[in-house]
């Protein structure tokens, strides 16, 4: 991210959009962001025990990964990263808030499923005998979607000092990727939570 960050500091001041300019929803010249995190993850881990639960987190990260190709054209300008436990995060460069809205509600679609989850092995390149194969429940997920235009990011960027400006504003995207998974098992879980550029505000997306 911070690699990304100064790049974008350093080209031409852009103009910034109007508050309520609904080209800030269209404009590729943007990074978007996903967080995904697993419902229920603690009910499941106290069921079914650590390493289940690990390999389930494991087998929705490759399903992530496996959707990417189909989901966008351009692999080079998305990075998936798994954070801890069941988080995951993606990084999509030049893709409006638009796209990575309606992107992001396919990649939910596909990731609500039941998985075949190794009940006993460790390391991923054991193999894994069919007897070992356990059927998890029916998972959802919640997904936070974050979308920064270019110039928002420059902005940003000048509120601090040139040694601090790439971390802090690193920081301040992960806080808001974070809120945006609380807002959403606040409600329940099992939702999409985007930045509202109408409302000013999170909220869900419908």
């Amino acid at each position: 991210v911070e690699s990304l960050l100064q790049g974008i500091r350093g080209m031409e001041k852009l103009e910034p959009f109007a508050k309520d300019g609904e080209r800030q929803y269209t404009t590729k010249d943007a990074v978007s962001f996903f967080a995904i995190d697993i419902d229920g993850q603690t009910g499941l881990t106290d069921k079914y025990g650590d390493r289940v639960a690990r390999n389930l987190s494991r087998a929705v990260g490759q399903r992530i990964q496996r959707q990417l190709p189909a989901l966008f054209s351009n692999l080079m300008d998305c990075k998936l990263y798994h954070a801890y436990a069941d988080r995951y995060y993606l990084l999509l460069n030049k893709i409006s808030l638009e796209e990575a809205r309606a992107k992001a509600r396919i990649l939910k679609q596909a990731l609500d499923d039941s998985y075949m989850v190794d009940a006993v092995r460790f390391f991923p390149e054991q193999p894994t005998p069919a007897e070992n194969l356990l059927e998890s429940p029916k998972v959802t997920v919640r997904v936070g979607v974050g979308s920064y235009t270019y110039a928002k990011l420059q902005e940003v960027l000048r509120r601090y000092s040139t040694i601090a400006s790439l971390s802090s504003t690193s920081a301040m995207i992960m806080e808001s990727l974070d809120r945006m998974l609380k807002i959403g098992q606040d409600h329940g879980g099992n939702n999409i939570v985007s930045w509202d550029y109408r409302e000013w505000s999170y909220g869900l997306l419908r």
